[in-house]
């Protein structure tokens, strides 16, 4: 058995990853099955569970929902990128907005998990 293949993936990330792997061996299975599953999960406010087709140039400005789905984290993990001077942003009419092209590089260099040594 080998490790996992993606190097720096959170556990959220890895969980979306293998969800999303077995979405689409349902959906090979049986596309109702899948739809209603995914109407489902959309009831709840899963809405990660459906793919989103983003389309942007490198230097387009994302929102934070956006940025977060280009980069396969939580909102609020884009946030902290910025907070921590780890990506740049903008804010216009008090929402922040991160260029594509940064993005990209951040989820392209996840930082590890920090280990302690006892």
């Amino acid at each position: 058995m080998t490790g996992w293949p993606f190097a720096g993936d959170s556990p959220v990330v890895i969980a979306r990853k293998v969800a999303g792997a077995y979405r689409d061996a349902l959906g090979e299975v049986s596309a109702d099955a899948m739809a209603a599953v995914d109407a489902r999960m959309l009831n709840l406010g899963q809405t990660w569970v459906l793919p989103r087709v983003l389309r942007f140039d490198l230097d387009d400005w994302l929102g934070v929902r956006d940025a977060a789905d280009l980069a396969q984290v939580e909102p609020d993990t884009i946030g902290a990128a910025r907070r921590r001077g780890r990506l740049s942003g903008r804010k216009v009419d008090g929402r922040w907005e991160y260029r594509a092209r940064d993005v990209l590089a951040l989820s392209a260099n996840p930082r590890t998990r920090r280990r302690t040594v006892e």
